[in-house]
């Protein structure tokens, strides 16, 4: 069923099996959990055993013990440092503080340079920062960098924050690697627009960022990345101009802090240039997908998997509103490229579905220049008016120009296309346009501009039934991250018609699921106490084959790994 898709769902799918060992090293199913041991301390560092000021240049600091501190836990103040944590737990802010306390810092005015002030070459590594019962404002647990800062490291770190408008991962450099975090954000936010309250925020203004293969769990938004790419000095002339960033390969579970704010966003550029953003799932409950935003030109998002939903509905508080998006490009965010991605969007509350929204609230002249291509887009749900009178819709295109939309394939329960306000030199060709295999009222596309034509010409076609339930996905494997248990499986590719994958823990479904991708992450699972996970694969018709063969937390692995962390360094 639908195998004129399995060519770009197969491309997703080799992305996404290449790397699914390397974001912890988690072997094979039959390979037993072997006991996390610490490293030694390599010849020539410096051993600390409690919170520290970091003053030598280019030395190597090593931790030797966990570390509780009430307040700032490391300073870094000199130039290329390499803080190795040794495997060991850090708990900063462990009283209350009126000031922002850190787990890991750079201070920005120590360390002269031709260009202001502050660090460069940081490597951070190898271990846990957990913010405190302090739970102080403004306080995250790295915070690293500054305006023209560059040539930073950071992995191999679980991070849990959750005091107000805190950050897991702060951090304003060029040039530089995130890589291998786990990032686990429970913060609170009073903002309507969610505030500091993101598992990572990071800016590069001459570029040169690699951020990939993290797991975020929470966050309003799982990784933003804000202006990048965005100085315009005499200084950039001289460096010959920016450097194209990269977000890829990271597995997200964000959600929205609070009822009354703005919706989350798994991965949200804002005001950034020459970012790609591939091979990335973002798979969220009451959270919406990617956002191209504010000034967001020249970036590329491709072979991404997106499946995002609301649950439940705000009905009150600063910002009542319920409309679940699971791409959107807006504000004067032009010349971008939207292409072989995944996006499945459903809305079992009061509000729309847009599984691709493209457009700005009023006419935008610099929205321009947009390409969506080749994309599988579904959606379903969501409530009749807005953006179509029969509920969801697959694009929604509003007031722009020189737009190109071909060759996707479009699923919607309500209308696959809707074109809210006119446009010029709008290409719509190629397209094919599915009716689901649910038969719900359907049609083929609307426009609420009398007169309004495009070019291109698009086929539909109903989705034919499907008796035959999906085989289940194979090698499970389960990792420990602080209180959480991540899930991650190997797809059934001879399967192409696949909607998405239901996780039971001990024999009960997990409110997440389905969803479509290869992981979940389980929250607030006890250590001590044993729980088991299986996980069944569901297609588009609605059949769910057999569950795969299921797997204890007692064959979790840990998910800190120092061997892997040596390896990976230089990635």
């Amino acid at each position: 069923m639908l195998s004129e898709r399995a060519k770009g769902a197969a491309v997703t799918v080799m992305m996404l099996v290449a790397w699914a060992g390397a974001l912890a090293p988690l072997g094979c199913r039959q390979e037993e959990p072997q006991p996390m041991k610490a490293p030694e301390p390599p010849e020539g560092t410096i051993l600390l055993d409690g919170p520290a000021v970091l003053d030598k240049e280019n030395a190597v600091y090593f931790l030797t013990t966990d570390v509780i501190a009430d307040g700032t836990a490391f300073t870094v103040e000199t130039d290329g440092v390499t803080l190795d944590l040794g495997g060991h737990t850090v708990v900063y802010n462990a009283r209350p503080s009126d000031e922002p306390v850190y787990g890991v810092r750079t201070v920005p005015g120590r360390v002269k340079h031709s260009l202001g002030t502050g660090v460069n070459g940081l490597t951070l590594r190898n271990g846990r920062i957990i913010q405190g019962a302090g739970a102080s404002k403004l306080s995250p647990a790295v915070a690293l960098g500054g305006q023209f800062r560059t040539g930073y490291n950071i992995h191999h770190l679980d991070i849990r924050v959750h005091g107000e408008e805190c950050v897991g991962i702060s951090a304003s450099i060029n040039d530089s690697k995130v890589h291998h975090n786990y990032v686990e954000s429970r913060a609170t936010t009073k903002r309507l627009d969610g505030g500091n309250a993101d598992a990572m925020s990071l800016s590069a203004s001459l570029g040169g960022l690699d951020v990939y293969r993290n797991i975020i769990a929470g966050g309003h938004r799982g990784i933003k990345a804000g202006r990048v790419a965005t100085y315009g000095g005499t200084y950039l002339q001289r460096l010959g101009g920016y450097r194209r960033s990269k977000i890829h390969e990271n597995l997200i579970q964000n959600r929205r802090m609070e009822r009354g704010v703005k919706a989350p966003y798994g991965i949200a550029l804002w005001g950034s240039q020459m970012v790609d953003v591939f091979g990335n799932e973002v798979a969220s409950d009451n959270a919406r997908g990617i956002i191209f935003d504010m000034g967001a030109k020249k970036n590329s998002g491709h072979h991404n998997l997106i499946d995002v939903q609301y649950s439940r509905s705000v009905a009150e508080g600063a910002y009542v509103e319920n409309r679940v998006y699971g791409f959107r490009v807006r504000y004067r965010s032009g010349q971008c490229k939207v292409h072989h991605n995944r996006i499945f969007v459903n809305n079992g509350a009061e509000g729309a579905v847009a599984a691709v929204f493209v457009g700005s609230d009023n006419k935008d002249p610099q929205l321009d220049g947009i390409e969506l291509t080749e994309n599988e887009i579904h959606a379903e749900g969501g409530t009749r008016g807005w953006p179509s009178e029969k509920g969801s819709a697959g694009l929604v295109l509003d007031a722009i120009d020189n737009v190109r939309i071909e060759r996707n394939r479009i699923t919607a329960d309500g209308c696959p296309v809707v074109i809210r306000r006119e446009g010029e030199n709008v290409v719509i060709d190629g397209n094919v346009l599915l009716q689901p295999a649910r038969g719900a009222k359907w049609t083929a596309a609307v426009t609420n501009m009398k007169g309004l034509k495009f070019t291109g010409k698009n086929t539909t076609a109903e989705t034919p039934a499907d008796r035959t339930a999906p085989a289940p996905p194979s090698d499970l494997q389960l990792t420990r991250h602080l209180d959480a248990v991540v899930l991650r499986w190997t797809p059934n590719e001879a399967d192409t018609d696949v909607r998405g994958y239901i996780v039971y823990r001990d024999g009960k479904r997990l409110p997440i699921s389905p969803r479509a991708g290869t992981f979940t992450i389980d929250l607030d699972v006890p250590k001590e106490r044993a729980a088991t996970y299986a996980v069944s694969a569901v297609d588009f018709s609605g059949n769910e084959g057999k569950k795969c063969r299921a797997v204890s937390t007692k064959r979790a692995f840990p998910g800190w790994n120092y061997a892997a962390a040596q390896e990976e360094e230089g990635e």
